[in-house]
């Protein structure tokens, strides 16, 4: 499968780095979900936070 993006630049500048650093993202966000579930607190705000990233995680992968 091949894919091809391609982007206007300058106007287009933070489409682009978006899409270069997209594996960056995702493994950022997997360390920060690690780190909270390594958290202590029982908070409603911490499971909230966790269905945040869990979102995000959704929408990289399935392109939602």
């Amino acid at each position: 499968m091949k894919a091809v993006l391609e982007f206007n630049y300058p106007e287009d500048e933070d489409k682009l780095r978006h899409a270069l650093n997209g594996t960056g993202y995702y493994n950022a966000l997997l360390e920060i979900e690690n780190l909270l579930k390594e958290s202590t607190s029982k908070s409603p705000k911490l499971k909230e936070i966790c269905g945040v990233i869990n979102k995000a995680k959704e929408g990289l992968i399935c392109g939602t």
